[in-house]
């Protein structure tokens, strides 16, 4: 017996989301390859590459978090 399986490759919306930080601005592009958290840092490996966002204090930190989370 012989199984042929069609199989269609899976394409990702890309995006782009903006962050406000102390008047910085971060832009993230979808979708994002991982997430690393060490108290206040966190960094963050997207399509452009990996940025390190350094915040004042963990709940800026989870503040951020949950809003990639929500994208």
């Amino acid at each position: 017996m012989a199984f042929i399986i069609n199989a269609q490759q899976r394409k990702l919306k890309s995006f782009i989301m903006s962050y406000t930080y102390k008047g910085t601005i971060y832009s993230i592009k979808s979708p994002i390859n991982f997430i690393s958290v060490n108290k206040h840092n966190v960094v963050v490996n997207d399509q452009n590459g990996t940025k390190l966002i350094k915040f004042g204090n963990i709940t800026d930190s989870k503040c951020f978090l949950e809003w990639v989370y929500q994208a």
